[in-house]
């Protein structure tokens, strides 16, 4: 299970970073000065385009918003945004914080809404869009001296008159929109894709199948986030009250939910289990925008099963480098297999009984392992050679130790590059 788990977590690691989202503001030709519940616009396609989020000032306070759009554009009061008007709710927010204080201060503090938006508006298309508030939405008061649009390649913002209302419902005329729109071009690299969350190991109900992966009690398990489109993983135990010593649990933002360590785990999740039976883990995973406001996410429990070694351990381990020049570092990795708790490494040179090959040649460096006792140690090279390396790993049912002979080189030279020669110098 430990080298599934490490090559899993390798092509993981190497997954492309996904483009992100395109973003027309009308701030600052428009920068506030006005209010009401609500303010609306239109959106027009130049090219097919896919919108992701929106962005406007708030006032103070707490603002419960929803954002609605129609597929034909706003062309006179827009009446009553609900469904029977024709309008669709993509979405609500609950309590949102607006940071505004005074009705002209758009420009510094706009916000983005944390609704998860995927309107798609094909090219040519003019859609229309209102921002309904339990507080005051801030907007600008239109004057013929200003533009009644902003526009760029991909789309246009239109609000100016018989278009840009405000209130709820928004009959207050000549109302601009002072905000922005997040949007991807459709079919291009840049386009933002909804996340779907996955771990490894793990099953997806509490029911025991014959040949699943064991999670071992009382050793340290490293579980893998398995998800697509997901630039950011957050991890919980919702079963585990009180967690092990150095675990602390902190909020994610547009979320009721804690996580573990936020700050410190991502794409993997360590911790070691100290209970027999099945496990639920809960992950979130999160596409976001340029800003990284979390636009995006989605959220899955699944299950691991915690159960006693039946055997003794097999001890195995790996490291990236078997080369190493003089005073280097290389990392060692565990891969026992049986649920180890304990380990101690060491090395040896098999051709000289004082296993030392520079001990008079002052100053001397000896190697070393940072701490002998760690899971996955470093190791420090300081006396040439090759070495042999051995990992002893214990648990519940008993102890083994594996040694590879001559596993890792130190080397003593190094090459010198001039002109179209090379010569090998020895210390």
């Amino acid at each position: 299970m430990n080298k599934k788990l490490l090559l899993i977590f390798a092509l993981i690691s190497l997954l492309p970073f996904l483009g992100k989202s395109l973003t027309l503001s009308t701030v600052p030709t428009f920068i506030g000065g006005n209010g009401s519940t609500g303010v609306c616009f239109n959106v027009t396609a130049t090219k097919a385009v896919t919108i992701t989020s929106l962005t406007n000032a708030f006032a103070a306070g707490a603002h419960d918003v929803s954002i609605w759009y129609k597929t034909l554009p706003i062309n006179g009061t827009p009446g009553n945004i609900d469904a029977l008007n024709g309008w669709t709710q993509v979405g609500t927010t609950v309590a949102m914080t607006g940071s505004s204080v005074g009705l002209t201060a758009a420009v510094a503090t706009n916000q983005q809404i944390p609704i998860v938006m995927n309107v798609s508006i094909p090219a040519g298309q003019t859609y229309g869009f209102c921002i309904i508030s339990s507080n005051t939405v801030i907007y600008t008061t239109y004057a013929t001296t200003m533009p009644a649009t902003v526009s760029n390649s991909d789309i246009i913002i239109n609000v100016g008159p018989n278009v840009g209302f405000g209130g709820n419902p928004p009959t207050i005329a000549t109302r601009s929109f002072c905000g922005a729109v997040d949007y991807n071009l459709v079919g291009s690299s840049n386009q933002l894709l909804t996340p779907i969350a996955g771990i490894y190991p793990s099953l997806a109900t509490p029911n025991y199948i014959p040949g699943m992966d064991t999670v071992w009690l009382n050793s340290p398990q490293k579980l893998v986030s398995t998800s697509t489109n997901a630039k950011r993983s957050f991890w919980d135990l919702p079963d585990e009250t009180f967690l092990e010593p150095g675990y602390s649990r902190s909020n994610v933002r547009y979320s009721s939910q804690t996580y573990i360590d936020t700050a410190k785990y991502n794409q993997s999740f360590t911790y070691n289990f100290k209970r027999r039976g099945f496990w639920p883990v809960r992950l979130l995973a999160i596409n976001g925008t340029p800003n990284f406001i979390d636009t995006l996410r989605d959220s899955t429990v699944r299950y691991i099963y915690v159960d006693t070694p039946g055997t003794a351990p097999l001890s195995n381990f790996f490291t990236p480098r078997r080369k190493i020049g003089f005073g280097e570092y290389t990392p060692f990795v565990d891969l026992s297999d049986k649920g180890p708790n304990q380990w101690f490494w060491y090395f040896y040179n098999s051709t000289d009984s004082t296993q030392c090959n520079k001990c008079n040649n002052q100053p001397f460096f000896p190697n070393f392992f940072g701490n002998p006792m760690e899971q996955n140690p470093l190791f420090f090279g300081g006396d040439p050679g090759k070495w042999s390396i051995c990992l002893q790993t214990w648990n519940a049912r008993g102890w083994d130790t594996t040694c590879y002979k001559d596993y890792l080189e130190i080397l003593n030279s190094y090459f010198v590059c001039s002109g179209s020669g090379a010569s090998n110098v020895t210390d």
